[in-house]
């Protein structure tokens, strides 16, 4: 990851760079106009073909960049520093020859080295950008040299009176301006190196931390597939146990002396309770493993089926008729838990609170596209003020309330 890292910067700063060089172009073009209007003796010929070898040049770096290394996803970070470092040395040799064709030493263009440098030292390794300074300073020298002892012609701005230094005047600037150059790619190479140190090790921190979170969610999973499985069997069990205590409690298997009826009674009640527990947990751990809600088609009717059987013990320990009412072969799309517990839920709520020898019937019918399902009872009901809030969490209607 490091490594793409990497590659992407320098590719960017590689098509930033020949972005940033459409401007250089257009203030070559300034310059030429410039000179002109303030007829500085420049060497129009030159620069003009410094412009169109720049904008030969742009559009070289454009094509290679494009065709010769991103779209062939040759994802190696030499590969992406050696072009970058190409673009570095071609922009340093036009950009020394249009300060020679316009003024030499004395251009204040000569400045403009700096940003290159920078570039290299930020980019590049530190071993590279010492190179790319030293040849810079071996062209501002050289140019120099050139034009100080006439091997070329120097063609004044006469913004500075170039004939009145002597040599040593010359060395000395020179020298000067290889030191700054040379302290320049030293404290930028040291400042990005620590940055890319730094970044290197929060990109590893990062990695390790990914690979940890990736471990710890797969032993979520399982835990999470175990607790289900697990849950899953225990309802079973104490199903069965609470339909077993509901015939003794009610007295179908027979008559029980009042210490038996008490001891029954705790126990049929704790099941109760338990039974409820285990049947939160089961719905936490199956939102929890399909991370949120499951979609899918499923049968209305089969799930409506599966409650009426799960309710019919407490609907008959109370004398309460538990019917269903529904439409045949309703199919839905959706998260068929979720649908089975709101229509448990809802069930085994309107057994609870309907008096005995009442009735709970649930209907299901096909309504505008859409799927209809109610449990209607001859229980108190909900107060028409409250219906509004019958969503909000923990509600219990104030008649309910009473009621206990």
């Amino acid at each position: 990851m490091a490594i793409v890292r990497e590659f992407q910067r320098i590719i960017n700063s590689s098509s930033w760079l020949i972005r940033l060089r459409w401007l250089a172009v257009s203030g070559v073009v300034l310059v030429v106009v410039l000179s002109w209007l303030l007829q500085l003796k420049v060497f129009y010929p030159g620069i003009h073909g410094v412009s169109v070898l720049l904008i030969i040049h742009n559009i070289t770096s454009r094509v290679i960049l494009q065709k010769g290394i991103v779209k062939k996803r040759r994802k190696i970070t030499a590969v992406a520093q050696r072009f970058f470092l190409y673009q570095i040395i071609t922009d340093l040799i036009l950009l020394t020859f249009f300060i020679y064709f316009s003024g030499g030493i004395e251009n204040p263009v000569i400045l403009f080295y700096v940003f290159h440098i920078v570039l290299a030292s930020i980019l590049l390794k530190r071993s590279v950008s010492y190179l790319v300074a030293t040849f810079v300073i071996f062209m501002i020298v050289a140019l120099g040299l050139a034009e100080y002892f006439g091997l070329v012609p120097h063609y004044s701005l006469s913004i500075i009176d170039y004939s009145s230094f002597n040599l040593t005047v010359k060395l000395a600037v020179m020298l000067i301006f290889s030191i700054t150059i040379y302290v320049l790619v030293y404290l930028v190479a040291n400042i990005s190196e620590k940055l890319r140190s730094q970044e290197k090790e929060l990109i590893e921190l990062n990695d390790n931390l990914e690979r940890l979170n990736a471990d710890l969610e797969r032993k979520d999973a399982v835990k999470d597939e175990y607790v289900h499985r697990v849950t899953h069997d225990i309802k079973g069990h104490l199903s069965a146990i609470q339909t077993s205590l509901s015939v003794l409690v009610k007295g179908i298997a027979g008559p029980m002396n009042e210490k038996q009826e008490k001891f029954a009674g705790i126990s049929y009640n704790r099941t109760i309770k338990l039974t409820e527990f285990v049947k939160e947990l089961l719905r936490l751990t199956h939102l929890k493993m399909n991370k949120g809600v499951e979609f899918q088609f499923f049968d209305v009717n089969a799930i409506v089926d599966k409650v009426v059987s799960q309710a019919g013990i407490n609907a008959q320990n109370k004398s309460i008729e538990l019917k269903s009412d529904m439409e045949p072969d309703l199919k839905a799309y959706g998260d068929s838990f979720s649908i089975e517990e709101v229509i448990s839920n809802l069930t085994f709520n309107a057994i609870k609170y309907t008096p005995e020898n009442g009735s709970v019937t649930i209907k299901g019918r096909q309504k505008e596209g859409f799927i209809q399902v109610c449990i209607v009872d001859t229980g108190m009901g909900i107060p028409e003020e409250e219906i509004a809030n019958v969503f909000d969490d923990f509600l219990r209607a104030s008649n309910a309330k009473k009621s206990k």
